[in-house]
């Protein structure tokens, strides 16, 4: 049995289709890859940015106080010693801080203002809570 060869129409035809197949079929995939590859890298960055953005970037804590002012000096000394950036407070800063605390006289207190890193949080409290201790102590009355 004989059969001619088809065409070329007929061949061309045959070509335009499975070439428009194989586009969609390699369209389809790439779109999948990149939503995939997509998806990966926003959960990548979610999760592991987060950890890498507070490993990278910490917070710190500002506390801002009240010392009686004849004791600030030392205060701000012992804290500085135990590693806590402590500054005196002044000016509009000052008086929030002092507008804040009822029934002293902010003639004799001092607005401070303690700066720590918050992943050491815990023991620089513990230590500023010893330098006020510490020197209560020694003049026998609260600093603060």
């Amino acid at each position: 049995m004989n059969i001619a060869p088809p065409d070329a129409a007929v061949v061309e035809r045959r070509i335009d289709t499975i070439r428009a197949d194989v586009k969609r079929k390699i369209t389809r995939q790439s779109r999948a890859t990149r939503i995939g590859i997509s998806a990966a890298l926003a959960a990548t960055f979610a999760l592991g940015g987060a950890g890498v953005a507070t490993a990278s970037f910490p917070v710190t804590v500002d506390m801002q106080g009240v010392v009686k002012t004849k004791y600030v000096d030392a205060f701000v000394q012992c804290s500085e010693d135990a590693g806590v950036e402590t500054v005196i407070l002044t000016g509009t800063a000052s008086a929030e801080v002092l507008d804040g605390w009822t029934a002293i006289d902010t003639d004799e207190y001092t607005a401070i203002e303690s700066r720590m890193d918050s992943r050491d949080q815990g023991r620089l409290g513990r230590a500023l809570s010893a330098c006020q201790q510490s020197i209560a102590a020694q003049v026998g009355e609260p600093i603060n």
